[in-house]
């Protein structure tokens, strides 16, 4: 029973090496089957994209992820630059000048 927290669920650790190797080798073998059979299909035909294609996409997708990255970082550094001025504004709020002039 998968997930079922009966008396007869192992976890990984108790189960037996040899299973585990077995399973692994079942999935090792038919990713190589089916690595063979799209190759086989493949054969005599005209690729899709050409190999200069494939670089000038993969150089594109790089650049799209360092300028994420980029992004993510100015983002994180904005907001704690807002949130210094928030804290600056929230100790002045708490003084009493401030309470007495806004009716607190």
């Amino acid at each position: 029973m998968a997930g079922g927290g009966g008396a007869q669920s192992r976890s990984l650790e108790q189960t037996p090496t040899w299973a585990v190797a077995g399973v692994c080798l079942v999935l090792l073998a038919i990713s190589i089957f089916i690595e063979h059979v799209i190759e086989l299909i493949g054969k005599n035909k005209v690729p899709l994209i050409s190999s200069d294609a494939i670089h000038q996409l993969h150089v594109f997708i790089f650049v799209l992820a360092v300028s994420h990255v980029l992004y993510c970082i100015l983002t994180m550094a904005l907001g704690k630059a807002k949130m210094r001025r928030w804290k600056s504004w929230e100790k002045e709020t708490r003084t009493a000048e401030y309470q007495f002039t806004n009716g607190w």
